[in-house]
């Protein structure tokens, strides 16, 4: 398939969309930006091509056990093509273990294993601080359809049990994951990013708690930290 990288269409906090060719696909750069606070940026060196090689092998290995995704191809090291979607405007965070604003919220003593995973549904409003919704909410305000949101939650479901499985045998225990969803020609699919942006974890034999600040904080100092995590978790 030959792609052509043309115009920039939307610039977040994190990464571009650029148009292609076809009206089908886009390409997606990750940029280096980190936030150690909602508006602290800093840059970490090549955060950017780690987090676009996790999230192509992470969308791959979605897709290879009947996950879809908008994943397409490699474009470059920082660079993915992807399906055009329409995206839903929430994302879905699966807990498997109580940590965070979850031990916060429930006051549930962190690192405790849930008895089975917990969705939740946040709302994709940053001036919001990023609401959390039901799922009432979501079908009366026309969000997302009744069966839409069904086929959300059985994607969100099969996706986290499959990536604990993943993370569990680089002795990674998956505390939490976030997931975007939109739709490709009708279709239901995973989009955004996998990567230490959307995920967090605990390693099985340290203890030691990997969330996304945690992360960036340890870049400060040691620039090969995401570079070692990008390994393990990418390793065969």
């Amino acid at each position: 398939m030959e792609i052509t990288k043309g115009k920039l269409l939307y610039e977040g906090k994190y990464k571009k969309l650029y148009s292609t060719g076809s009206d089908d696909f886009l390409i997606l750069h990750f940029k280096d930006n980190a936030y150690l606070a909602r508006n602290e940026k800093t840059t970490i060196k090549n955060k950017g091509t780690n987090n676009c090689k996790i999230s192509a092998l992470l969308f791959k290995y979605f897709e290879s056990h009947h996950i879809p995704t908008h994943f397409v191809e490699l474009f470059k090291s920082n660079e993915v093509v992807i399906k055009r979607c329409d995206i839903f405007d929430f994302f879905v965070k699966v807990w498997n273990i109580s940590a965070g604003s979850f031990s916060s919220r429930y006051k549930i003593k962190k690192g405790e294993a849930l008895n089975m995973p917990i969705i939740e549904y946040y709302l994709k409003r940053e001036e919001l601080n990023y609401p959390m919704i039901s799922a009432d909410y979501i079908i009366a305000m026309g969000i997302a359809q009744e069966e839409e949101l069904r086929t959300i939650n059985q994607l969100s479901k099969k996706g986290n049990a499959v990536i604990k499985s993943f993370f569990a045998r680089r002795s990674l225990e998956l505390c939490e994951i976030n997931f975007e969803f939109g739709k490709h020609k009708n279709k239901i699919m995973l989009t955004d990013e996998i990567s230490p942006d959307t995920f967090y974890f605990i390693d099985s034999s340290s203890k030691e708690k990997m969330d996304n600040r945690e992360l960036i904080a340890k870049s400060q100092n040691r620039p090969e930290a995401y570079l070692t995590l990008t390994n393990r978790i990418c390793a065969k």
